[in-house]
């Protein structure tokens, strides 16, 4: 990718331009009570071209990497057309970082269907708790996206950014009363983050039927407390 975006950047013919690029895969799978809601994967490409001249700035769009010379073209003409001052440059030296993910267990490598059956194992839990857990809302997605960023001063930044997250949310009745807990967990580290999240299934559904017991809140005034 960092040849491609050097070539296409000697196209440009103005005092300055940048490339943007993102690639974000994201599948994922909720559950609402005891049916399949959702499940299936998308995947966004997409970038943007700056460009710079005297004083004005070009832009153009573009979801797809095959002719990235003719959108650094585009935003060039782009800027030619609005720039009529003086381009201001902060001093700055390039910068070239590799920035990969580091999982412990790559959520990339698992089936799609081993995530359904994971989310399904924990929706089992949330409706199996009590039989005043009336309805549940469970999920699982990940996303994996990389992004790369060039210019035409020789920086070149590439990095991964990882996440994958599980929710199980339990709604619980009794009589008119209705109370629902959520917990999640989840973040960059990998898949082990999200495959013993039994126990936090079995807390949201604990939790809510807890809640049905509460004591109410009175309502009206009540006196401030200063601080400190």
């Amino acid at each position: 990718m960092r040849d491609r975006l050097e070539q296409a950047l000697k196209r440009h013919d103005v005092e300055y331009a940048d490339i943007r690029i993102e690639d974000v895969t994201s599948p994922s799978v909720s559950f609402r009570g005891p049916d399949l809601d959702t499940i299936g994967s998308s995947r966004t490409v997409g970038g943007i071209v700056r460009a710079l001249h005297r004083g004005g700035w070009g832009f153009a769009t573009f979801n797809d990497l095959d002719n990235l010379e003719a959108r650094v073209q585009e935003a060039c003409e782009t800027a030619r057309l609005v720039g009529h001052e003086k381009t201001f440059f902060a001093p700055s030296e390039p910068v070239v970082d590799v920035i990969k993910a580091d999982m412990q267990r790559d959520f990339r490598g698992i089936p799609l269907a081993e995530k359904k059956a994971l989310a399904e194992e924990y929706n089992r839990i949330v409706l199996g708790y009590d039989k005043q857990v009336q309805t549940s809302t469970v999920g699982y997605a990940d996303s994996f996206k990389t992004s790369w960023y060039a210019n035409s001063e020789g920086t070149y930044i590439e990095e991964e950014k990882p996440n994958v997250v599980i929710f199980a949310q339990a709604v619980a009745r009794s009589g008119d009363i209705v109370q629902a807990n959520r917990q999640s967990d989840g973040g960059p580290e990998g898949f082990q983050t999200v495959d013993h999240f039994h126990a936090k299934a079995e807390q949201a559904a604990r939790r809510a039927v807890e809640l049905l017991s509460a004591p109410s809140v009175t309502g009206g005034a009540s006196p401030r407390r200063a601080l400190g």
